[in-house]
């Protein structure tokens, strides 16, 4: 099987399993510290508080991440941003234990990791060329993708597995330990990354060049902007939409919420695991088609009068995920110039981290105003369209690429 002979190279096998097990300690992390925060101040609106300290960061530092990633050893970038998360980390239990701790603690942690991971997000996504061939990009990113997908459903039972074990402060612990793991890979790895000699100009001036050249290129201009819209889309649906549509239109409770989620998990990991497998020449447009379907299962719940038909939304809906952000991460991947790609990954993410805010915005209006069949319908027709539209300006620009060379940004 592919997977086997890749890991059989040694520099991804490190990669791999250091971003296994990073992945790991980061939703361990993120259930953790909402958890402690419920029991050290007792208010939703500190839990709330917590997660802005950490989207915060990648609006202000988000594409000057990406900037400095092109500029150094993406690896060594990768390396240093795990020690300092895993040092800044372990801040909290150390406070906990000797009664320190106050709760603007947890606001300056959430916001140290949400800055470190500006750099180190563009850093790990440009990395990857650097580690596989060009040929096993598509099973490498599918195996990475599926590996974290699967800690999505895993981590929530092990935490009920540690809970019987330990304080949850030292949950913590176990999230530190995995950065310093991380960097300890990074650091066995025998791969340089190194900035490609090019004339730089001032940072803030270089990022505003790719910003500018990315956006005459259709075919890496239009996948950013659809996931930035169909994310927002995708957000409201997902987070605030399924426990409603489980309660009010199944009429049923948090049993059959957690199954939908379940199954909208497994979707998630087959759809990524078997994603290399997929006859995908042009990856601009399956970064489209992933959207339609992604929409399409949306559209199927809106019509669920039971839960059968709600998973399989939900299995529509997961599948269509992977399909289109492994279809955009290769495109870049393959054809964005290295002395580039951090910045465009950049791009990519701070404008959907703030697609995902907003979204947090209208998304409540929405379900105040519309019943649950007409909201998702919304929310469904929604992404389909982002996905159509986007396939059909593709076509009619002739956006396609025609060679193995990137694309020609501003070098």
């Amino acid at each position: 099987m592919k997977y086997i002979a890749l890991l059989k190279n040694k520099n991804f096998f490190f990669f791999w399993i250091g971003q296994f097990l990073s992945s790991m300690g980061d939703y361990l992390h993120a259930l953790a510290i909402m958890w402690l925060m419920l029991e050290f101040t007792g208010s939703p609106t500190h839990m709330a508080l917590v997660v802005l300290s950490q989207v915060i960061p990648k609006l202000i530092f988000g594409l000057l991440g990406g900037g400095y990633a092109d500029r150094f050893d993406r690896r060594k970038v990768m390396i240093v941003s795990d020690l300092i998360r895993g040092t800044v980390v372990l801040a909290i239990p150390i406070l906990y234990v000797t009664h320190l701790i106050d709760v603007w603690h947890f606001y300056m942690v959430a916001f140290v990791l949400g800055s470190v991971s500006c750099f180190f997000d563009p850093a790990h996504r440009s990395l990857m060329p650097y580690v596989v061939k060009d040929e096993d990009l598509g099973a490498a990113n599918s195996l990475e993708d599926a590996s974290n997908r699967i800690n999505r459903i895993f981590i929530p039972f092990l935490i009920g597995i540690l809970a019987l074990l330990m304080p949850t402060y030292m949950y913590f612990v176990v999230d530190s330990a995995t950065f310093f793991i991380s960097a300890a890979t990074l650091f066995a790895m025998k791969v340089s990354a190194k900035a490609e000699k090019v004339e730089h100009q001032n940072i803030w001036k270089d990022i505003g060049v790719t910003i500018k050249e990315t956006a005459k290129v259709p075919r890496i201009f239009l996948p950013i902007m659809a996931g930035v819209l169909g994310l927002a889309a995708w957000n409201g649906a997902y987070q605030v939409g399924i426990p409603i549509l489980a309660k009010e239109q199944l009429d049923s409770t948090i049993s059959t919420y957690s199954i939908i989620i379940g199954f909208y998990g497994v979707g998630n990991v087959l759809s990524s695991a078997f994603y290399y497998k997929l006859p995908i020449q042009d990856k601009a447009n399956w970064v489209m088609y992933g959207w339609i379907l992604t929409g399409s299962g949306f559209l199927v719940m809106a019509f669920s009068s039971n839960l059968v038909t709600a998973i399989i939304g939900a299995l529509l809906t997961a599948t269509g995920g992977p399909i289109s952000s492994l279809s955009r991460t290769l495109l870049f991947q393959r054809e964005i110039p290295r002395h580039q790609m951090g910045k465009v990954f950049s791009l990519g993410g701070t404008l959907t981290s703030i697609s995902i805010s907003l979204s947090l915005v209208f998304t409540g209006p929405i379900f105040e105003w519309l019943s649950v069949k007409w909201a998702f319908l919304a929310f469904g027709t929604f992404i389909v369209l982002v996905g159509f539209l986007g396939r059909v300006i593709l076509s009619s620009s002739g956006s396609k690429r025609t060679s193995d060379h990137p694309v020609q940004l501003n070098r």
